[in-house]
């Protein structure tokens, strides 16, 4: 009797542990339920005030582009001062016109791309959108046969802008991202390059982009692209003269390079240079910075131009053209030539007829903002 009585009172002291431990665990489950509905409902609340902060910090910067674009409707468009007459490049005279826009570009300094020129038509882009013009041999007025009224909108950036002999419109980013448009602006092919790249008048191009080799675009007449090696060797390797790449321009069988050179007296530093090489890598010759008259601060583009090359340096402002033997035969500061006080050149492009078409930006003199201004360089074509 006293065994049952012992079985029967361990049996009861069991359940009631296992009843205990069912209510502590039971308790327990609902404090981490109770957290985590208070840690749902506070991630919630967070993600609601990070929501409503991107959408206030987005209606003030459409504010802000909006007050923007009022005052410089309301400014005073640029005007250039003191444009000089023929000036004298080798054998050649340059002279220089500011192209006049009825309604002008507005964008910031970095922001127009580059300039393009086809069958009588003028591209150029700044922020997202690409503006097409009809030129009558001295005036631009706008395409209406192009996107809506002149205007593309694209919504996107793009950091080099150029047009093939094809009339087709390329925009690309920095590392290779490209759109391609056809002249009435409809968006007809997309891709990826290795890098960056622009397109010249024989429908021939290169990547660059720092310490990649480049290698040889062409395009077809479908806003599509092919690749081909240039030379088979790692830039860092240092069997090739420069150590960056930052612009390449290719036309017929000649690379037009511009980029950093190692300093032969300090391996740690390195200048700005240029050089025109042939398609198998031939060094045709290599451009010697110099440190007074020649200097090159920041090369921004490198082009063939009637009789020579030049050298468009964005960060000292200044033009530079060489021989076809690569020596300099004339520096020309863009604000002498263009009456722009302070420019950021930005791209060149072969017309007809001896014309280049020339884009820089400049910063109104009543601060209402940047324009993108289009200038003809004629006498210098090829």
């Amino acid at each position: 009797m006293k065994r049952y009585f012992k079985k029967v009172v361990f049996f009861i002291v069991i359940l009631l542990s296992i009843s205990l431990l069912i209510s502590c665990g039971a308790s327990k489950n609902n404090g981490k339920e109770n957290n985590t509905k208070e840690n749902v409902s506070e991630n919630e609340k967070n993600e609601e005030n990070t929501e409503k902060a991107v959408e206030e910090e987005e209606v003030d910067e459409d504010q802000e582009a909006a007050k923007a674009m009022e005052d410089f409707k309301n400014g005073i468009p640029f005007e250039p001062e003191g444009l000089p007459g023929d000036i004298k490049v080798g054998g050649n005279n340059l002279k220089i016109s500011f192209l006049k826009l009825d309604d002008p570009i507005m964008c910031d300094t970095f922001e127009c791309p580059g300039i393009g020129y086809h069958d009588g038509k003028v591209y150029t882009m700044a922020k997202t959108k690409i503006y097409a013009f009809n030129f009558d041999g001295s005036t631009l007025k706008p395409d209406t046969t192009f996107g809506k009224d002149g205007v593309l909108e694209t919504n996107e950036e793009g950091k080099y802008f150029s047009v093939s002999p094809d009339g087709i419109l390329y925009v690309t980013d920095a590392f290779g991202d490209y759109h391609a448009y056809d002249k009435t602006g409809a968006d007809i092919n997309s891709g990826s390059a290795d890098n960056a790249f622009v397109i010249g008048k024989d429908n021939q191009g290169g990547t660059f982009f720092m310490k990649d080799m480049p290698k040889i675009v062409t395009a077809d007449a479908n806003g599509g692209i092919t690749e081909s090696p240039f030379l088979e060797m790692d830039l860092e390797s240092g069997n090739f003269p420069f150590k960056t790449i930052e612009f390449v321009f290719v036309e017929g069988d000649k690379v037009y390079i511009a980029g950093t050179r190692p300093d032969p007296n300090n391996a740690e530093e390195s200048f700005y240079s240029v050089g025109v090489f042939q398609k198998d890598g031939t060094q045709i010759f290599l451009f010697e910075n110099g440190s007074g008259v020649g200097k090159c601060c920041n090369i921004g583009g490198y082009y063939p131009i009637k009789d020579g090359s030049m050298i468009m340096d964005s960060n000292c402002r200044n033009l530079l053209f060489l021989d076809h033997q690569g020596n300099l035969i004339r520096e020309l500061k863009v604000s002498d030539g263009t009456g722009m006080d302070y420019p950021w050149p930005s791209g060149l492009a072969n017309g007809t007829d001896g014309k280049m078409f020339f884009v820089a930006t400049q910063e109104r003199e009543d601060k209402s903002g940047t324009e993108c201004l289009i200038y003809l360089l004629d006498g210098i074509g090829y």
